[in-house]
């Protein structure tokens, strides 16, 4: 009963066709009234799909890192790199290539020993083939988690001058460590992934990141994580504002349009929702909710994957879609 509601969503949504009155989705809810039965069949089938196969990828991808087989880990992004491959959600598998990597260091440790430690395990990689992009844009990275290890995850008032000293100079050599990994920018998209990262923890001027992030999407207009990266950046906490977003959404839709429609523009508030504005979307952002529901369409007519659906459906009740 639940996938078969839910698949009836899918139907009227991708039709864009009148739900009927009250919330969209709320009314489809009901029906089974958020049972239980509703929340395991819906994990049940997710954890199957979409969450097992980026487990699956990070899991192999950090597997052969520990185990320092690098050939295969680079043969592994290459195929990835050059296929433009996704997860039935639409996912890029090249990000979570990266993502897997994640585990090897830690934000919250700021001991220059266990920096040390981890720079040496990618020098390794580095050494093996010194002509991939995926070790040297990973050493990026790391360079900057230990700036961020210094930093801390707390307050700025709570950091001590010695920290900031460090978290700074830190972040310059992790700069300096991309520009001088230039070369891989026109290869990669996880360069300009890292700058965009660079840009927000140095605070550089909108002009300045949006020269940034257009020189990245014209290279790689749907490489969705340039797009994620650039919210976080223009989130009122950072560097930005609730009308900044909705601008961004409206140059991110149009440098995307000829391959994802309006998707892009449901995409980039899906991020919003998920590092800023949480279950307010509707009422804390300039999100409207008629462009992002063709956004949904468009998504779905691409990538009708269960993962899609129930978040989208959510998002159909946030808006009290009365159409």
């Amino acid at each position: 009963m639940v996938l078969r509601n839910l698949s009836h969503f899918q139907d009227r949504i991708l039709k864009g066709g009148d739900l009927g009155g009250g919330c969209v989705v709320c009314r489809i809810l009901r029906k089974v009234l958020f049972s239980a039965l509703m929340l395991v069949a819906l994990s049940g089938v997710v954890r199957a799909g979409e969450l097992s196969e980026r487990k699956e990828i990070q899991e192999s991808v950090y597997k052969l890192f520990v185990n320092k087989d690098f050939g295969a880990l680079n043969s592994l992004g290459n195929k990835y790199l050059s296929s433009d491959q996704r997860t039935s959600s639409g996912l890029w598998k090249l990000s979570l290539f990266y993502v897997g990597l994640y585990k090897m260091r830690s934000l919250k440790i700021s001991d220059p020993q266990y920096w040390e430690h981890v720079k040496q395990r990618v020098e390794e990689w580095i050494d093996f083939d010194r002509t991939a992009s995926f070790p040297h844009l990973v050493m990026a990275d790391v360079l900057l988690a230990e700036a961020w290890g210094y930093r801390g995850s707390g307050y700025s008032n709570e950091v001590s001058k010695e920290n900031w000293r460090k978290y700074y100079e830190q972040v310059v050599i992790a700069r300096q460590y991309l520009i001088d990994s230039d070369r891989f920018r026109n290869t990669d998209p996880r360069w300009f992934e890292l700058m965009i990262d660079v840009a927000k923890a140095e605070s550089w001027p909108l002009d300045v990141f949006y020269t940034v992030f257009e020189s990245a999407v014209s290279q790689y207009p749907t490489f969705y994580e340039i797009y994620f990266r650039s919210i976080t950046y223009l989130t009122p906490r950072w560097h930005g504002s609730v009308e900044e977003i909705e601008k961004f959404a409206r140059i991110a839709t149009k440098s995307s349009e000829e391959y994802e429609g309006q998707g892009m523009y449901a995409r980039v508030y899906w991020f919003a929702s998920q590092v800023e504005f949480g279950t307010d979307l509707f009422t804390k952002s300039e999100a409207r909710w008629w462009q992002m529901k063709a956004g949904i369409r468009d998504v779905l007519e691409k990538y009708p994957d269960q993962w899609n659906i129930n978040n989208f459906a959510h998002f159909a009740c946030m808006a009290r879609d009365k159409k």
